[in-house]
């Protein structure tokens, strides 16, 4: 195994910077996705390089989001998701409103960085559903400076960087992308809106916020994170699971040359480098209850943006029990500081 990324890596980063820059403008444009929007009536997409895009799989409705991961699955923040019967208001290509109910949710565990809600709805969504990376160990060695999307609460796509990716959590960086005009702080509000690499003209679903900055959250392409994903989806119902985009063409990065799993959460983003975080068995985790999660690590915004982590304290969440539900394993959560937590909380 060598120091540095292989050659058929790099090709992938190399595809990744090439779709992106042929898509992006060069000179000053608005990040907005709608050139209007109103919940639950008609929307207006916008007339930019945005409509390019399929975005149609983003509950753009309230700040909570929520991105489809099948077509009744959502997958949120844990920390500021949504309640059960509440509704998600997606729009179609021609602007049309599409409501769903969230019938049951589940907070994904025995993840590193517990901060993902897998919700199921009333009915299918005959829109856009993202597709994950492949699940690998070394996409730590393959995806840094690689360009992607993040979106907001404000229904904006902004332009970021890879920067890099620790076990289960992605860290994105504003260094490195040329159009300024399409790069802002994410701050409080923006938890839980998803981030996005492209792939073959694809966007595919990396990450949901947690944290501000140029942001950072729980990170679909760990092993770990894909694996309790799918189980949480199993658990909820619905006959679906993780689907993985195809790199044909695109660069495949090969085998995987790192053999182990990834290592219990050390230096999760916001964290100092060096801080490790021993993980803690809770062997009383009911089974199907949503809570508000524990108090995540304050931040360190990073030295080029100045991110708002002055936010309210967790958000109660309701709680609910699935008749004969299989038992739950222990809930895995790294032992934190407590000294403050994500984007709203």
């Amino acid at each position: 195994m060598g120091s540095g990324p292989a050659p058929d890596a790099i090709q992938l980063g190399n595809h990744i910077n090439t779709q992106t820059a042929s898509l992006l403008p060069t000179g000053y444009t608005y990040p907005n996705v709608f050139d209007g929007y109103w919940p639950g009536d008609q929307a207006s997409w916008a007339r930019t390089h945005t409509r390019s895009l399929d975005l149609t799989g983003i509950a753009w409705d309230k700040p909570a989001a929520g991105v489809l991961i099948s077509p009744r699955h959502v997958l949120f923040c844990s920390h500021m998701g949504r309640a059960v019967n509440e509704t998600l208001v997606f729009s179609d290509k021609a602007g049309r409103p599409v409501v769903r109910k969230l019938i049951r949710s589940q907070a994904v565990a025995n993840i590193p960085l517990p901060d993902l809600t897998v919700g199921l709805l009333d009915e299918a969504v005959p829109l856009k559903v993202y597709k994950v990376l492949p699940p690998r160990t070394d996409w730590a060695r393959i995806l840094p400076g690689a360009s992607a999307f993040v979106t907001d609460a404000e229904r904006k796509l902004l332009a970021v960087k890879i920067e890099s990716i620790k076990p289960g959590a992605i860290q994105f960086t504003h260094d490195g992308v040329a159009n300024k005009s399409l790069v802002e702080t994410l701050s409080h509000g923006d938890s839980g809106h998803p981030a996005f690499v492209l792939v073959n003209g694809d966007l595919v679903l990396i990450e949901t916020h947690t944290y501000g900055g140029p942001g950072s959250g729980p990170f679909l392409g760990d092993p770990l994170v894909f694996a309790a994903v799918n189980r949480t989806m199993a658990m909820l119902g619905g006959g679906h699971s993780l689907q993985t985009v195809s790199l044909s063409g695109a660069g495949s990065p090969g085998p995987v040359d790192v053999a182990a799993p990834p290592a219990p959460a050390a230096g999760l983003p916001g964290l100092a480098p060096d801080v490790t975080s021993p993980v803690v068995v809770d062997p009383n985790a009911p089974a199907f209850q949503i809570s508000a999660p524990e108090a995540l690590p304050r931040p360190t915004p990073p030295a080029s943006s100045r991110g708002d982590f002055n936010v309210p304290g967790p958000q109660e969440q309701p709680s609910i029990t699935v008749p004969d539900a299989p038992p739950v394993p222990p809930v895995y959560r790294p032992q934190l500081p407590s000294s403050g937590g994500g984007l709203d909380r």
